[in-house]
């Protein structure tokens, strides 16, 4: 009996599917429509390990909530996120290749529906491409070094940017 119990476990952990990454997508809920427009952002990055998932939920990559629980069982996702005391929201999904699917509750009562993707890897590489490049003389700035004073500071800035050209702006 007992190793049919461990068997069984053990089919289910080799054959959950892998959702490790970082998922973005939208959760629908009646509030969200009466108010935003039907939808609200969501933001998933998840570890795995043996059918324990760990990792942080929320809104986007700046609005994170520890995952208190999760776990995977083949298909099934389930993770729990607290996002205020007293609150817990729940995620109940599907995996379905690199889509999530399901329903989200909060405090036990379905409030709505979640549907987050995986990005491609093209996907965030051409994101990154696209955010506007800080100019190096930006960055470098006029920064003090103690053991030289602003003006040996400056100095090296103004080089560095000399050395760099107008590529740099």
């Amino acid at each position: 009996m007992r190793l049919i119990a461990f068997c069984t476990l053990l089919t289910a952990t080799l054959s959950a599917a892998d959702v490790r990454g970082t998922w973005r997508g939208t959760i629908e809920t009646q509030m969200a429509r009466q108010t935003t427009g039907g939808q609200i952002p969501a933001y998933m990055s998840l570890e795995q390990l043996d059918g324990k998932v760990t990792g942080s939920a929320g809104g986007n990559e700046k609005m994170l909530f520890k995952i208190r629980e999760g776990r995977i069982e083949g298909d099934r996702l389930i993770v729990e996120a607290s996002p205020k005391e007293g609150s817990v929201l729940r995620f109940n999904l599907t995996v379905k290749g690199d889509v999530l699917e399901g329903d989200v509750e909060e405090n036990g009562r379905i409030i709505g529906t979640a549907k987050l993707k995986r990005p491609a890897l093209a996907e965030s590489i051409h994101r990154r491409s696209q955010s506007p490049a800080i100019p190096l003389a930006a960055r470098v700035g006029p920064q003090v070094d103690p053991r030289f004073g602003w003006r040996q500071s400056a100095r090296w800035s103004r080089q560095t940017f000399m050395a760099l050209g107008p590529s740099a702006i």
